[in-house]
Parts: structure tokens; C-alpha cells; sequence
């Protein structure tokens, strides 16, 4: 039956093969793929960027700090402004380990053919307490480094006082 659907495909695209894993133009796979390869593009562009101030930081202060302290109320550090290059090592280490697990990971059929069954790749996945642990984990990491940047973002456009800013944290 499947060599009689691939028959009829050929024929109906004027005796042309289709190319398998092919996105027809406009389609919503060609939008995914497109999206896929900008978010890539993305986190390689963060990647570098946070390579490259770290570098400009540690040229600035070539001596680091002998103590790593806060003085209290006027600085501004945290856990999560201390620990961005160890956060977003962990990241660069999860985010290949999630798209290989829920990307290209077991693939279970389902009742439409041709479809992954996502929910039970899910639920298999996280059948194991070390899945769920290291996801819980990586999660927090995540929302602490995001966290972080919006935090350090909202500072360089300006908007560096808890009253002027406390409308945008609500909203996040």
C-alpha cells in the first residue's frame, strides 16, 4: 500500500520523485526549518557575544577580585550575575541533549501515520526520576541566566531603579 501512495505521489508530481525530508515552499515544515535554523543562529550569536565580553571583562580587570563579597544594598550582585558563564556552559551542554532526546529521540508511532507520538515519547522520557531531576535542574539554571539578562538588559536601556521597573517584572 505504501509503495502504491509513493507511485501515486511520483505520478501526481508529473513523473518528478519527490525528495524525502524536501519542505515545499511556504508550508508549515519549510517555516519550521527556517525558525530551527534562526534559533540556531541565535544561540551561536549569544554564544560568541558572552565569549567575547567575558574575554573583554577579564582584559579590563586582569587581576580578579580577592574577595567576592557583596557590600550590600547598592550592588547589585547575585548568584545568577556571579555564575552566567557556568549557567550558560550547562546550557550549551542541554540544549544539544534536549533536541537529540525530544528531536530526533525514539520515535513511536501513532494513529496517523507518519506522525511521531510526542506524548508518549514524553511520558516515557520522564518515566525516569534522573530525566526528571535534570530537567527540574536545568530549568531553574535557565530561569536564573534569563533571569539575569533581562535583568541586565532592562539596566543598559536605562531603566535601572526597582519603581520605573517593577511594572515590566510584572508583566514577566
Amino acid at each position: 500500500a505504501a509503495l502504491r501512495e509513493r507511485e501515486g505521489q511520483v505520478q501526481a508530481s508529473g513523473g518528478k520523485k519527490p525528495v524525502p525530508g524536501a519542505a515545499a515552499p511556504g508550508t508549515v515544515t519549510e517555516i519550521i526549518i527556517r525558525a530551527n535554523a534562526d534559533l540556531i543562529q541565535d544561540f551561536l550569536a549569544h554564544l560568541g557575544n558572552g565569549i567575547i565580553v567575558t574575554f573583554k571583562n577579564q582584559q579590563a580587570r586582569p587581576t580578579p577580585y580577592q574577595s567576592n563579597v557583596t557590600k550590600g544594598s547598592p550592588s547589585r550582585k547575585s548568584l545568577a550575575s556571579s555564575t552566567m558563564i557556568l549557567s550558560g556552559l550547562a546550557i550549551l551542554v542541554f540544549v544539544p541533549v534536549h533536541v537529540i532526546t525530544m528531536k530526533f529521540g525514539a520515535h513511536y508511532g501513532s494513529a496517523e501515520p507518519g506522525v511521531r507520538d510526542l506524548y508518549r515519547l514524553v511520558i516515557e522520557t520522564f518515566r525516569s526520576p534522573g530525566w526528571v531531576l535534570f530537567y527540574v535542574f536545568m530549568l531553574v539554571l535557565i530561569g536564573f541566566h534569563l533571569a539575569h539578562g533581562f535583568n541586565s538588559a532592562f539596566e543598559s536601556l536605562g531603566v535601572r531603579y526597582r519603581k520605573p521597573a517593577a511594572w515590566m517584572w510584572r508583566a514577566l
